[in-house]
């Protein structure tokens, strides 16, 4: 019997989970548009494209319009706020850097600081 009440709360857990990503995913598209553009940049660095930032300045639009989209009731809150405005200003600089034939490494860790600040908003 606690076996099948452990597995309950489990499955339950779960459940709950994913709908709250099915959520933040559905109720925020610009947020998923941002990710979207992120993941096919480090797609392409996963792939050692030499051309991996050449998306940056999609990137760059596409947080433009987040930041200017009206955020659903569950994304509002001065964290997300805070996130939202510090990942503009990262991706504004990425893109100058990226324009300027930066080096690789300068750019990937400028991205990484990106993917850290996309993934916390939630």
């Amino acid at each position: 019997m606690k076996h099948i009440k452990t597995l309950a709360f489990i499955a339950l857990f779960l459940t709950v989970s994913f709908a709250s990503a099915q959520t933040a995913k559905t109720n925020w598209p610009k947020l998923n548009d941002v990710k979207e553009v992120a993941a096919r940049i480090n797609l392409n660095l996963e792939q050692n494209n030499p051309h991996a930032f050449s998306f940056t300045e999609t990137l760059m639009q596409q947080v433009q319009q987040l930041k200017a989209s009206e955020a659903p009731a569950n994304f509002k809150n001065k964290k997300t706020e805070e996130a939202v405005n510090q990942l503009s200003v990262k991706v504004e600089a990425l893109d100058r850097k990226a324009k300027s034939q930066a080096s690789a490494t300068e750019l990937k860790q400028q991205f990484t600081e990106i993917q850290t600040l996309l993934a916390t908003i939630k």
